[in-house]
């Protein structure tokens, strides 16, 4: 039998898009899955030279391809290496669409060893092809090349049939069910035919990796009291930082005086009325204060500040303190870095103290993979009929997960497989986010085996847990709820509510806690939730009236003429709110204030949703209905009665809720909550019909201080607020009538970075008012940054307030700065957040533009990020419903509302600059309201205190470049 032969190809492109981009290189190694049969490369002449970013990324120059041959010249040599070969690659359909809208069709079966290893390796930190091929041994002599690319795909390929080869027979068979259920379109079947060929080491299996799930305990133990010496929680964290300062050349830990002062502080707080012995009568009299706002610039190391009396006290206690974080860096330098460093300083002060502190992290029920739903999912995916059931998107993430679930390191957290934003809705149907069988004694539960238990379970007992901002309110607001309809029973209350909380990035907590209170929905969610009870397409099969037409069929047929009422009279109502917001709108949204609720329509609407509300709860009731008879029932022994079950509840829920909004927006009293209807364009999705507009309804609390009063600040006794920025006017006032936060210890901790020394801050006295024509401020903006990034020679961020204005800013300074040897990335079009700054960190001789993500959590300490261009004041736009409602409690909105708003959102714009004691930087103002606007000096007061100067654009670039060291000669340099 001849072996299949195969075609590894990369190429090398001027840009990303179909039909756009060109090809400047292409490698091709054939072979079968044996050996090398033969080897092929060429550059490729395009008909546009690539920019500088692809050229720093490839290595290849414009004067390299100015000799090479046209495509056309290629094209036959290329056809004939691919006619019987089975092409391979890292996303190689990219590659073949590129080939195709260039005239050379390759449309055919194909192996991705993307797809295949993000399956067979779905842990990995990457799944790019450089890193894939160093966590396999696979030696690469320069990635971005074409047939270096192609070699390591087909390299990539004999380690992935390997990892094949140690799959236990379970993870094979569910990799089947995915590939089947994706039929023709799944880029894994090409591989499963592959592996019967039995390359070299691929039938040698591992270890086997599937996980046995230990029983579960009865209940969750709280955390062990651990003994400590005698002395009060101050001087037991400041033995600590003593301590490992001692022990400096093995701890790294430096003396920070702010440091150890900011612990005591927050050891303060958490103890509480008790006195420290060798205290003055002045910090006696602070200790009565049991909340704290401690605010630590760059540089005082507050994380650590926190965790240790945290810990100390956790443990003397055998309680429990909850960190609630806002970004996803922190919660990660918290569990991965923080937690180990935190451990090492306890053994320091006592050995064997780091040890027996338990920490963890709980994140919301939407991130933790449910079993069952996998189960549930995998069982559909087999069932007759279901054949080209799955998108591949859904398809490769089912496959993934069921690879995943069997690893012993499996968390069930969404973060270990690190998915894209484009999965969201395919995760969303794998999640625990709507289980409610945590206490239904479900064989997963009862197990041990269940990822959300575990996680509740581990919180429960850990001294320590890191959870957001979005979390803490919503089990808050869960715990009320449950308390207000069950008093007696503490269920939710063991999580919900804490010993102590620390809040870091507590200058987010407002905006956090108005989202995880916000209720939302739209005619589209709502019509998947009909779609999956009940459709008059006899073709889904897998809707809750059919699985239980069986069983019970009067009850199915109820439900589905319950299904078809609420389906009717929610897009009536729908029909009435799009005509309401098409004759009132201001822009693409509509308020229900106190005016809008006079209009002679109005009445219409009211009723429109009352009729919705009471078809979705008469739905929901018989939903439930179904769910307990199903229970009941003898004739559904033979159906899988919990999962119909637990699918009727969770439909009910969702219906439950939509009745909630839809009864809220008719009846909330304008002045405690802001309701209103929005035109919002909804992402695009693979085989989406349609990307119409979507009308959503929203509601929102307008005073969030109260909310937090009732949640939080009445109910635990020990709360400490912290971040960089919390201050407006060096006052706490702002943000303490923001979080209706009573009287608490407050502290100020400064960075101890020589601002003076290190860094300078200008404005710019030359531009137009930045509130002038588009097409100027464009130009200006244009004009002001280019000398700007010539004289810091890149390593800069320029923070925008609008997408549109930083886009059109990009096209017309690109090429000035490529042609003179400096790269610009721009958030969005070339990439996400992180990937821009990646490209920062990967070649100093950058310029990266970014909006709202990019003013807070970039970290890049050292000459890399050297300035900070500000555009724009970060004023919230005035038309966002939430902010125009709570505009109006202010007698003067913009100077106490709008101002002090912009400015703790600059100072965490201009924090992106300076991060450790040696980096040197500017922040440059392109706004002269900062200036001019009589508000202006409130704004210049909150900037760093580095010498300050206004002067014009020329004059500050001069200054920049004779401040900033050059950089050193870059070898890459093309």
């Amino acid at each position: 039998m001849t072996n299949p032969t195969y075609a590894a190809i990369d190429l090398e492109l001027t840009g990303l898009k179909v039909g756009d981009a060109e090809i400047i290189e292409i490698g091709v190694v054939r072979c079968t899955p044996e050996r090398v049969l033969e080897r092929w490369n060429s550059l490729v002449r395009p008909y546009s030279m690539p920019d500088l970013r692809i050229q720093r990324l490839t290595g290849i120059r414009p004067e390299q391809l100015r000799d090479a041959p046209l495509l056309d010249d290629l094209a036959a040599t290329l056809r004939e290496l691919l006619a019987d070969a089975t092409p391979i690659g890292h996303n190689v359909k990219f590659d073949l669409d590129h080939l195709g809208a260039a005239g050379i069709d390759a449309s055919r079966q194909y192996v991705d060893t993307l797809s295949i290893a993000q399956v067979l390796d779905p842990t990995a930190p990457s799944h790019r092809l450089g890193d894939l091929c160093a966590r396999h041994g696979i030696a690469m002599q320069r990635a971005h090349r074409a047939l270096t690319d192609a070699e390591a795909s087909r390299e990539l390929l004999v380690a992935l049939l390997r990892l094949w080869g140690g799959l236990s027979a379970s993870q094979r068979e569910q990799i089947a069910l995915a590939d089947r259920a994706m039929a023709l379109d799944s880029p894994l079947r090409t591989f499963i035919a592959l592996t019967s060929s039995s390359p070299p080491g691929a039938g040698r299996r591992g270890p086997e990796r599937s996980a046995a799930p230990a029983q579960r305990p009865d209940a969750p133990q709280p955390p062990p009291r651990v003994e400590l010496p005698a002395q009060s929680l101050a001087e037991l964290t400041a033995a600590v930082f003593d301590t490992a300062a001692d022990h400096r050349s093995s701890s790294g830990m430096e003396r920070r005086p702010q440091q150890r002062d900011m612990a005591r502080d927050v050891a303060k707080a958490l103890d509480g009325n008790q006195p420290t012995p060798v205290e003055t009568e002045a910090e006696a009299d602070l200790d009565g204060g049991q909340h704290a706002l401690v605010e630590a610039g760059t540089g005082v190391g507050k994380s650590l500040a926190y965790l240790v009396p945290a810990a100390l006290w956790a443990m003397r206690e055998g309680r429990r303190v909850i960190v609630s974080t806002y970004t996803r860096n922190l919660q990660a330098q918290l569990s991965e870095d923080d937690f180990a460093l935190l451990r090492r300083m306890l053994d320091y002060a006592q050995p064997g103290l780091g040890a027996a502190l338990r920490a963890t992290v709980l994140k919301g029920r939407g991130n933790y993979l449910c079993r069952r739903a996998l189960d549930t999912a995998l069982a559909r995916s087999a069932a007759p009929g279901r054949e080209a059931a799955l998108e591949v998107g859904e398809g490769l993430l089912l496959a993934r997960a069921a690879v995943w679930s069997e690893l012993p390191d499996c968390s069930g957290d969404r973060e270990q497989l690190r998915l894209s934003r484009e999965l969201d809705d395919y995760w969303a149907r794998l999640s625990a986010d709507r289980t409610a069988c945590l206490n239904d004694g479900t064989q997963h539960v009862a197990m041990g085996s269940c990822f959300l238990a575990r996680a509740f379970d581990d919180a429960a007992s850990a001294h320590l847990t890191v959870v957001n901002h979005a979390w803490l309110i919503s089990n808050l607001e869960a715990a009320r709820q449950a308390r207000l309809e069950a008093p007696d029973d503490a269920d939710l209350a063991h999580l919900s509510e804490s010993d102590a909380v620390i809040i870091d990035e507590a200058h987010f907590l407002e905006d956090a806690a108005t989202n995880a209170l916000r209720t939302s929905v739209n005619e589209n969610t709502l019509d998947a939730t009909f779609d999956a009870i009940s459709s008059s397409d006899r073709r889904r099969s897998g809707t809750l009236a059919r699985r239980a037409e069986d069983a019970l069929p009067a009850s199915a047929e109820n439900l589905a003429d319950a299904a078809a009422a609420a389906r009717d009279a929610v897009e009536a109502a729908w029909f009435g709110f799009t005509r309401f917001l098409n004759q009132f709108a201001e822009g693409d949204a509509v308020v229900f204030s106190a005016g809008m609720r006079s209009q002679p329509d109005w009445h219409n609407v009211e009723q429109l949703a009352e009729s919705a509300g009471m078809s979705l709860a008469d739905l929901s009731r018989q939903l439930r209905e179904l769910a307990r008879a199903i229970e009941a029932n003898a004739r559904s022994a033979q159906t899988d009665r919990g999962e119909i079950a637990e699918d009727a509840r969770n439909a009910a829920d969702a219906c439950d809720e939509a009745a909630e909004a839809l009864s809220l927006a008719i009846t909330a009293d304008p002045a405690q909550t802001v309701v209103w209807l929005e035109r919002r364009r909804p992402q695009q999705r693979s085989r989406q019909r349609r990307a119409q507009d979507v009308v959503a309804l929203d509601a929102a609390p307008i005073d969030i201080g109260k909310k937090l009063d009732a949640l939080l600040w009445s109910r635990c006794p020990r709360v400490v607020l912290t971040g960089a920025t919390l201050t407006v006017d060096n006052e706490w006032d702002f943000l303490r009538g923001r979080l209706g936060l009573p009287e608490t210890l407050e502290s100020q901790y400064d960075s101890p970075f020589d601002y003076e020394r290190n860094g300078r801050i200008y404005v710019a006295d030359d531009m137009p008012s930045i509130q002038g024509p588009t097409d100027v401020v464009v130009e200006a903006l244009a004009d002001a940054i280019l000398p700007l990034a010539h004289a810091a020679g890149g390593r800069t961020l320029a923070l925008f307030t609008a997408h549109g204005t930083m886009r059109r800013a990009a096209d017309r300074i690109r090429p000035a700065l490529q042609n003179s040897g400096i790269a610009l990335a721009v958030q969005g079009p070339d990439g996400s957040p992180a990937q821009v700054v990646d490209d920062l960190r990967a070649n100093p001789r950058t310029v990266v533009f970014g909006v709202a993500a990019l003013w807070t959590g970039v970290d890049v300490p050292g000459e890399t990020l050297s300035q900070v261009i500000v555009c724009r004041l970060p004023f919230d736009r005035p038309n966002d419903p939430i902010q125009s409602a709570r505009a109006e409690q202010y007698d003067n909105a913009f100077v106490d509302l709008q101002v002090p708003t912009a400015i703790l959102k600059l100072r965490q714009g201009v924090g992106r600059l300076i991060r450790t004691s040696e980096d040197r930087g500017v922040i440059v103002i392109l706004d002269n309201r900062v200036a001019t606007k009589r508000y202006g000096k409130r704004f210049r007061d909150a900037l760093p205190p580095a010498p300050y100067q206004e002067l014009p654009i020329q004059r500050i670039a001069a200054e920049v470049q004779a401040f900033l060291p050059p950089l050193p000669p870059d070898e890459r340099q093309v």
